[in-house]
């Protein structure tokens, strides 16, 4: 793996500031280059996104900036072990950055981006490490956005 810019990283949180706020959504918290990249070091049980497959998407960067605003607003450390720490709480945050995501990127007529998206939220109902608590939420989410996305399709 190559090293990450810093440069390039912050380059693209911006990018995304600048997308949450053309919506009207301000980040609680201010999230840094640093803590971008802390971040995807941590240890995951998700062969998830490398930080530079991220990096491309300003959506996936946004749900990032979201997610990790949160984390900060509550008082987490962002280090190796915040995921396996604080697993229950990640995955609630989760879930409001992925509304936020997909709201954003309905509004940016990304109709194929929702549409990819909502399969991966559809296959977080079969997460054994989703909490049951949150199985309802993400129901709603799938359900709701996929209306949204249909309607939206019907329109255009």
């Amino acid at each position: 793996m190559s090293p990450i810019n810093l440069e390039e990283v912050s380059s693209a949180i911006r990018e995304a500031e600048t997308l949450l706020e053309k919506y009207g959504y301000t980040l609680p918290v201010k999230v840094e280059a640093e803590d971008l990249v802390d971040y995807f070091e941590a240890e995951t049980p998700y062969s998830d996104i490398s930080l530079a497959e991220v990096l491309k998407e300003p959506l996936l960067v946004l749900h990032e900036l979201v997610e990790l605003s949160e984390i900060k607003r509550r008082g987490y450390r962002i280090d190796k072990d915040i995921i396996a720490r604080y697993h229950e709480e990640i995955y609630e945050i989760h879930l409001k950055a992925t509304k936020v995501e997909l709201d954003i990127a309905l509004r940016e007529n990304r109709l194929s981006y929702v549409a990819e998206r909502l399969k991966a939220v559809k296959s977080w109902l079969e997460d054994p490490l989703l909490p049951p608590w949150l199985k309802e939420d993400c129901k709603a989410l799938y359900n709701t956005f996929k209306k949204k996305l249909e309607a939206t399709s019907s329109q255009s």
